[in-house]
Parts: C-alpha cells; structure tokens; sequence
C-alpha cells in the first residue's frame, strides 16, 4: 500500500498517477475514490500542496475566458441551490465556504487562482477503515501517519478462532449533499449543549467502555450493517449498534435541532466508494479564441455590451455603417483627446515598418484595435453604436447571466466567428487543408484519380441537399479548452433528492497549492486540438420547417436580408444552465431551433461510433444554435490516429447515406419511447453538452411533439427530413 510519510519522519513525494489528462481531470479529480488495477486498496485523490515548479499553461486571454465561465457557473449553482428549499438555507450549505465572504458569493480572480495540467493530481489511501472477515473485528485510523505507526493492530489472530486475522479494506464511505465524506467507525457526530461544540457520541461500549468494536456486514443492505462491542463476555456483543452517520457540519449548522426537525437531513448516505454518487467533478468547456483573434477576446471578456452590440449588428447584417478615421479623429479632438488618436494612428505606422517580422506586427495591430475599441467604451462611450440592432436583441444581452455559458447564443456566436476565421475560412495548406470541405477535398482526403474525386464531390453536393446541409467537412484541429474547478457529492446538479424531499447541493472547490507567487486555488485546464466533423444547416431548409410548426414567435425572414442567425437571437430564450427554465410551453422558435441541432448531433456522433472505432464516450459535441451549425468532435488528450478522417476517406457518401436510414432513426422502444432514450439517441452525460435535454427524434424524422410544446402535446409535429422530402418530390 502506497504511502506518503514515514513514521515520524520527513513527508515523501506525493505520488503521481498514470492517467490520461482527461481521465484526471473527470474521473480521478480531487476528491474521487478510486481503486488501481487488480482492485487492491482503495484510494482518494488530492491536490498536490505543492505546484511549484510545475507549468501554468494558458495564456492571460484565455484566463480570461475561463474566469468568465467559472463566474457564470458558480452564479447559476448558486441561484439554482437557493431555490431547492425556497431560499430557506444560507448561502453556505449551497457553496464552498472558501467562495463566500461575510455569507456572499465572492467570486474569485485571476490572481486568486492558478491554471495547472492535472498530472499534478495525487492521492493516498482511503477510506482507513478495516473489518477482519472472519471474526469481524474493526479497526480505524484517522490518518497515513496514524497507520504507520499503529500498523501492528492488524496483527495476530482471531479472538474466536487459532487463525490469523484477514483483513480486507472497508469498501463503504459515508456521504453528504455538502460535501463531506465519512470513514465509517464507532459512534455519531451530536451538538454537545455544554460544551457548544460537535462531538463524538458513544464511541466506546456503554457497557465496558472498550474501544474496541466488531462490524457485522452479513446484511446484503449497506444500510443494516452495526457495530458490536469486540470483548468477550460483555453484553455489547448482544447489543446491536446502528452505524449510522450524521454530517459533523449539519450537526454544527442546525446544533440541538440536527438530531430532532433536520435529521434526515443531517443523516449521512453510507455508499459504496465506486458509486458514482460519491463524487462529480463539475467542468467547463469552451472554444479557444486564438490570441491573434483579440478584437473577438475584447468581444467576451468585456462587460462592456457596446462591443457585443456592434459585433452582432455587423455579423448579422443589420442595418447601420462603421465611422470612419476622419469622423474618430474628430470625435476624438471635440471630446480634447487628440494624443490618444496620435498614439492610435503611431501604432498602425509601428506594423507597417515591422511588417517584416509578422508577430510584432501582428502584436502592433492588436493594440491598435483595442485602442480603437476602447473608444467604444464609457457611459457613455465617445462613439455611439450606429446600427439599428432590435430591441430584443439588446435586452437579450444585458440578460446573458440567465443564457449561461455553454447555452449562451450571443457568445457562442462569437466563438463560431472565431471558428470561421481560424479555421473554416482558412486556405489551402498544402496537402492538408486545416478545413477540409467534402465538396471540395484536398489531397489528403480524396481519391487521386481526379474524375473519381469530381464524381464523389458531386455525390456529396447531392446528398447534402437531401439532408438540408449547407457545409460539411473535417476540422483538423478542433481547439477546446476544458477544465474542473470543483466537485459535489450525492448529485451531480445543485439540488439532491434526500427521503423524498429537494435540498441544495454544496460545490466544493479543490484545497489551496503553494505556488511562486503564493498561495493559490488550482483550477485543472486541459487544451486539446483533435478531429472534429462540422456540420451546418441550410437556412432555407430550416426555415422552411419551422414554417410548419405552427410557433407563436416565429420571425418574418427572407434570403438577402438580416442573416437567420439575427432573427434567431432576437427570439432567443434561456433553458437556464441546470434547465429549470425548461418548462412546458408554447411551441417557440428558439426551442425547436436548438432541439433540432442537437438531435442531428446525435445522430451523427451514434454514426461516427459505429463506423469509426470510436466509443461513443470519446465523442462530444458543440452547438452554435445562431449559426444552424455543431460540431462532433473526438473528446480526449491521448493521441489522435485520424479515425474521423479514416472514416471519411473509406466510407464517404455511403456514411452520410446511413445518416438517413430509418434504421438510424428508430427506437427499439417502438411507442414507449418519449422521443429520446438509451434505446436512439442519448449518449453518456459526459459526452452530451445538454445532459441529454432538449432532444427528440420527432425535430428530424415527425412524431410526438416534444414535452416542452404544451400547444402540441400529444399532436404529431412534421421532421426536418420530412419537410425536405416534400419541397423534393
């Protein structure tokens, strides 16, 4: 069994694990219990105290972009833990004391934190619990140095029986909704009114006072496990001692009410240290913006909403004109900041003489840009927005909070402008596109016989018209960045259902690390750039489904004018990050738009699964609901073998004609099936961006309406498919 210090002696190294990144970042995060190969020994993992030495990864931008997401995200646990009992408990029993000052949320700064690579992940064993499995004798040590010096405890033999004892390691923790996790032993955490203080209750026998105890694990029910006194003749043998726990911090929170009004709340869950129960790592991912993209990083780490509202007004073609240098520098002068257009205009003339070197020239014109930008900037700002960007459009805006990151439409727009210019609309590069359309392949990808490879194209064209897609093709290197912040216990969302009724679910965030600059909260970032499908819709194709919906807000839209994408967001509304905003409704734009994306991602990654040699679980997915576009991609760290682009160069046409096949499409479960389960289209959790929400094979191929859709609950609703079959034939 591994071990961390010697008695008495100097602490050793922690050890290391020898896991994938993703692997540590999920299931091996801070806080999980997990056993090695062979199953001997239980262990938990820990942050390692000391990050000295070790790489910070991501750059100060993309910092930037992971404190936005983990701002939004402890906000929304916040508010959807408040509500599990009406906002009856503190804000303390729904977050980690370590976020909250003087009983608010404070949210943490860059400065406060500090980006690490999860190999910097240890452990140690746990639970220290033992139960000999003949005579049943229990024996329990607090900590690594305790077991190495009170080791010889697991000597000798049986008190029954001339054997040595056997002994296995306890394999059951005690669990609570906030957080905490019990080694099971003798004796319960009570309010001790005199002493005002949490104490241990009957952990010796109340007949001999011995403080040695046996556990009886014959029941095949955790719960009916007891302890009973270990010396011989004492009545505590007869007497059976209920091991049930109570959380020592609900017992410190509620005091003499913990054991009357709050005890089922108090009660710890005894569990199994393998159930998934026992711990959620709670992440986060997101599109990498490139660095040389700043004007799209000013855009989603701003607070400013000026930058949002001329960037949505000119990619969606709204109506207004950009001002021109003439009409700046004279805003600039009435307003008597003359130096700052000289400093602006010095920047541009620095980049074209460093033309010659392209990143300094490029850093040049980045600070010009954000010079540029900060003149739109203020209250108010010295140049006032001229577009004409609907009112809807701007509320929806400065209510982004309710959106939540990953759902956020007006950010993941901007994440899908970063796509396009980094990747979708990058030329040629040699053999190996870094986009390759599969209507028009590069060498890597195509036949080499050029009529072959005309003919195949046109193939393509035809049945991507078939299947209302405007743009399909293989991403080379789909950038994310994903990373873990903390963990929750018992439920993996905000709210736990304990004896029937809703309680909050307190986030833990992962102990300090001493660092160069200091003390600091690690926060394990994975980057990775692997294959990825991109898939968009036809805007016409949509359109012209969601005109035979029957919705009460769908918008007037025409080809030529205000891209789709703008009528989209001006009807855009917030599911809520832990969709309690999903309630049932009117059949709205949004809804269906959203539903319908994310089936056919479904679809695609099922697909992918089976004729790749990819497990489902290694897939995931990303959705740009504005753009009528998402992205399959393969979810991992380890080395990527090309599968997607093997999958497309041998099966090509004949892939996308499974996509369509009824096969693909129907459900084992015939009409039991509500339209999405484990028998068509959900996926792992962990793959899914929406928790499997949101999701009806009904959007593509007709069926029952969604349970979302009051007006049409129980009425058949036309598929996407459909739609297109009918406008062919």
């Amino acid at each position: 069994m591994a071990r961390n210090a010697e008695p008495n002696g100097p602490a050793r190294k922690p050890p290391s694990m020898k896991r994938s990144q993703g692997q540590l970042a999920n299931a091996y995060a801070p806080g999980a219990f997990f056993t090695f190969e062979g199953g001997r020994g239980a262990c938990m993992s820990r942050v390692n105290p000391n990050a000295s030495g070790h790489e910070k990864i991501l750059q100060r931008e993309h910092q930037q972009q992971v404190i936005a997401r983990l701002n939004e995200a402890l906000r929304s646990w916040l508010d959807r833990a408040r509500a599990a009992r009406a906002g009856a408990d503190p804000d303390s029993l729904c977050m980690d004391d370590a976020l909250l000052k003087d009983g608010q949320l404070e949210l943490p700064s860059i400065d406060s934190l500090v980006f690490l690579r999860p190999d910097t992940v240890t452990y140690e064993p746990m639970p220290l619990a033992f139960v000999c499995r003949h005579c049943k004798r229990f024996e329990h040590f607090e900590s690594i140095r305790e077991f190495d010096r009170k080791r010889h405890r697991l000597t000798g033999k049986c008190a029954d029986r001339d054997v040595k004892c056997h002994w296995r390691q306890l394999d059951v923790v005690f669990v609570s909704h906030t957080g905490e996790v019990e080694v099971p032993q003798p004796g319960r955490h009570t309010w001790s009114q005199s002493a005002g203080e949490v104490q241990r209750w009957h952990k010796t026998c109340e007949h001999c006072q011995g403080d040695r105890f046996c556990l009886d694990t014959n029941s095949s029910q955790i719960g009916k496990w007891y302890f009973y006194c270990a010396k011989p003749g004492c009545i505590g043998q007869r007497s059976h001692r209920h091991w049930h726990q109570y959380s020592a911090y609900l017992t410190g929170h509620y005091r003499d009410q913990a054991a009357g009004s709050h005890v089922n709340e108090c009660r710890m869950v005894p569990l199994s240290y393998r159930a998934s129960m026992v711990h959620y790592a709670q992440m986060e991912r997101f599109v990498l913006v490139p660095t040389s993209q700043q004007q799209l990083l000013n855009i989603i780490n701003s607070s400013n909403p000026e930058l949002m509202h001329e960037f949505l007004a000119k990619r969606f073609r709204y109506p207004g004109e950009e001002y021109t240098e003439e009409e700046i520098q004279e805003r600039l002068e009435q307003a008597g900041r003359s130096e700052e257009w000289r400093n602006y205009k010095s920047l541009l003339d620095m980049a074209e003489v460093m033309k010659e070197q392209p990143d300094t020239a490029e850093r040049m014109l980045a600070m010009a840009r954000e010079k540029l930008d900060s003149f739109t900037r203020g209250d108010p700002p010295l140049l006032e927005s001229r577009y004409e960007l609907p009112a809807s459009v701007r509320m929806g805006v400065a209510n982004r909070d309710a959106f939540t990151g990953r759902f956020d439409p007006f950010v993941l727009a901007v994440e899908h402008e970063a796509l396009e210019r980094g990747k979708l609309k990058v030329g040629d590069a040699g053999n190996k596109q870094t986009f390759v359309r599969f209507t028009a392949m590069d060498n890597d990808l195509s036949p080499k016989d050029p009529a072959e490879k005309a003919a195949q194209e046109q193939e393509t064209r035809r049945l991507m018209g078939q299947m209302g897609i405007e743009d399909m093709g293989l991403i080379r290197e789909f950038d994310l960045c994903q990373f873990t912040y903390g963990y929750s216990r018992l439920a993996s969302g905000p709210q736990a259902e304990i004896s029937g009724e809703i309680y909050p679910t307190k986030l833990r965030v992962f102990d300090r690390v001493r660092t160069e600059d200091g003390s600091r909260r690690p926060i394990y970032t994975i980057t990775q750039a692997n294959e990825a499908i991109y898939v968009r819709l036809n805007p016409s194709s949509v359109y012209a489904w969601l005109e035979q919906m029957d919705l009460v807000d769908l918008p007037d839209w025409t080809p030529g004018g205000i891209d789709i994408g703008g009528k989209i967001l001006e009807v855009a509304q917030p599911f809520g990050r832990f969709f309690s905003l999903l309630t049932p409704g009117p059949a709205r734009t949004y809804r269906y738009i959203y539903t319908l994306l994310h089936t056919y991602s479904h679809v695609l990654m099922k697909a992918v699964a089976e004729n790749s040699g990819l497990d489902l679980s290694s897939l995931s997915e990303y959705i740009f609901p504005a753009d009528l576009a998402f992205v399959v991609y393969r979810n991992g760290t380890t080395m990527d073998l090309g599968n997607l682009s093997a999958l497309w160069r041998n099966d090509n046409n004949s892939f996308l004609e499974r996509l369509t096949d009824p096969k693909m499409n129907r459900c084992n479960s015939g009409q039991l099936c509500p339209g999405s389960c484990p028998d068509c289209i959900t996926i792992p959790e962990t793959s899914c961006i929406a928790s499997n929400n949101l999701l009806s094979r009904s959007t593509l191929i007709g069926g029952k309406a969604p349970t979302f859709d009051q007006a049409h609950a129980n009425q058949r609703i036309p598929g996407f498919f459909e739609v297109l079959l009918d406008a062919v034939e």
